[in-house]
This record gives C-alpha cells, structure tokens and sequence, in this order.
C-alpha cells in the first residue's frame, strides 16, 4: 500500500519556476551579447567615417587638418580617436569607447584614388 506523504505537491510548480528562470536567464545572456556585438558594429561604422573624413581633409574636400577632423567626427558620434596617423597618400585611425565595462575599438584605413 502506498500512503501519500504529500511531499510530490506543487513539484511541477517548482520545476517550472526553474525552467522560466533559466530561460529568462539564456534571453537575458543573447540579448547582452547581441548589443554588444551591435555596440562593436557602431564602432566600426565611426572609425570608418573618421577615416574617411581625415583622408576627404587631406586632399581639400573638407577644410582643416585630417586628424583634429577625424577626432571630431569620432568624438560626435561617441567614440574616441584613439591614434591618427597619415602615411603617404593613407589616413589609419583607431577608434574606440567603453561600453559596459568594456573597451571596444576598431581600425580604418582610407585613401583617395586618382
């Protein structure tokens, strides 16, 4: 004979807390990781239009110095430049900003073509 000691009560109700919160928890971790890379993205997009800015100033398309340009660009759009460099004919910037604790960079290069 089985006696029901009742200690198999409510035991789905548990179960389904766990697994709500461990879903609410892998969400949480995607969504984390998709702003991040999202964020990374942004970054590139600003040291890219830095890059492009320095090297339209170089040649007189935009009037200044490419590099206080390219860090104006950057610092606009929420980012820092980081290095500005012109070799020959090509304008390298890295950019960059903390976001979350993190730091995220990115490079670009550009150059006009005759």
């Amino acid at each position: 004979m089985r006696y029901d000691t009742g200690l198999e009560r409510g035991s789905a109700a548990t179960i389904l807390i766990l697994f709500a919160g461990i879903a609410s928890f892998l969400a949480l971790a995607v969504g984390l990781a998709l702003d991040i890379s999202r964020q990374q993205a942004k970054v590139q997009l600003i040291a890219d239009l830095a890059a492009l800015t320095g090297s339209d100033s170089r040649i007189g398309i935009i009037a200044g110095y490419p590099c206080p340009n390219a860090a104006e660009i950057a610092r606009v759009n929420g980012a820092n430049l980081y290095s500005c460099r012109i070799v020959g004919g090509v304008v390298s910037v890295s950019a960059g900003k903390n976001y979350l604790g993190l730091s995220l960079t990115a490079k670009a290069e550009a150059a006009q073509t005759d």
